[in-house]
């Protein structure tokens, strides 16, 4: 038992890391101008990126970056740390792809992600239910009047982008 704990607390030690680099520029828009006129549109979310580097169980925040954000045809180009405006849709809120370009210790490295959104809506009732009892085969059913198009979603409030040796 003990040498599982001096374990933890030398992987702990080893994960730590200097304090977050400042967020310094204004927020980046990834609402299209004309997504408050869309009759699905629900409202504006900010998501917080940061690019890691990782040497094994050691991490560190980097800046410098060049990412990319795309979504539905639309690009967005700005450098981590950043805040970015996203637009989320009921119904359909589409995943976004974040990809950035790096050059660590003189290599040049490129990392990226794939964030989907999260339902925060209901969760599913639909579905046949058939069991047998005591009194014989028994047969039933759950319909769900759930308006699909009024779901809502949301991202993850922070992605980071690692860059792995």
């Amino acid at each position: 038992m003990r040498i599982g704990a001096i374990l933890l607390t030398t992987l702990v030690m080893g994960c730590a890391t200097g304090p977050k680099l400042p967020i310094t520029q204004p927020i980046v828009s990834f609402v299209p101008a004309s997504a408050e006129r869309h009759h699905r549109f629900d409202r504006p979310d900010l998501v917080e990126i940061r690019t890691i580097q990782r040497d094994g169980v050691r991490w560190s925040e980097i800046g410098g970056a060049s990412c990319t954000m795309t979504a539905n045809g639309l690009s967005q180009t700005f450098e981590p740390p950043v805040l970015v405006k996203v637009p989320l849709y009921y119904g359909r809120t589409r995943s976004l792809f974040v990809q950035c370009r790096a050059t660590i210790n003189g290599r040049s490295r490129v990392s990226g992600t794939t964030v989907d959104p999260t339902n925060l809506s209901e969760p599913d009732d639909e579905g046949f239910i058939i069991g047998v009892g005591s009194d014989g085969p028994s047969v039933g059913g759950v319909i769900s009047i759930r308006n699909r198009n009024k779901d809502r979603f949301d991202y993850q409030h922070r992605i980071n982008i690692t860059f792995a040796p």
